[in-house]
């Protein structure tokens, strides 16, 4: 299983900083380490966010020169992620699982070809439904079965 490294893209704009510095601990936290954070910022406004970032020798920091939206930042942001294993998570999502990151290697492994979304419905018609369990906040992620 440890040949899912994983690519952790967190497009930011505007980020509360408590929500933000929460997020990076729990990342530092996990009980999967074969993964990497890349930040990138949607051109914030504050300007004390690149050094409170900075702060945080592990992540890769990225800042857009002008406002592009979402959906061009991560994009964008793509570009700077070494592995193929891509997580998208939004500045305000807080994994409060420790194994958050390892289940999301397992769930890969047990099926390559599938893509983790939020929110997703998996019925018992669908190959897969033993596997995910998937919530907004992400605390419930595990794999069923």
């Amino acid at each position: 299983m440890k040949e899912n490294k994983i690519s952790v893209l967190i497009p930011v704009y505007n980020p509360n900083p408590t929500s933000l510095s929460n997020l990076i601990s729990v990342l530092e936290s996990q009980s999967y380490s074969e993964y990497e954070v890349i930040i990138i910022n949607d051109a914030s406004e504050d300007p004390q966010l690149d050094e409170k970032i900075s702060y945080y020798e592990k992540i890769k920091y990225i800042k857009n020169r002008k406002n592009i939206g979402l959906y061009n930042t991560i994009k964008e942001g793509l570009k700077y992620c070494t592995y193929d294993l891509i997580l998208i998570l939004e500045q305000d999502v807080l994994p409060i699982r420790n194994d958050y990151l390892e289940n999301v290697a397992k769930l890969k492994s047990m099926c390559p070809d599938c893509v983790i979304s939020s929110p997703i419905g998996i019925d018992n018609r669908s190959p897969i439904y033993k596997v995910l369990f998937y919530s907004r906040r992400m605390e419930n992620l595990r794999l069923l079965g």
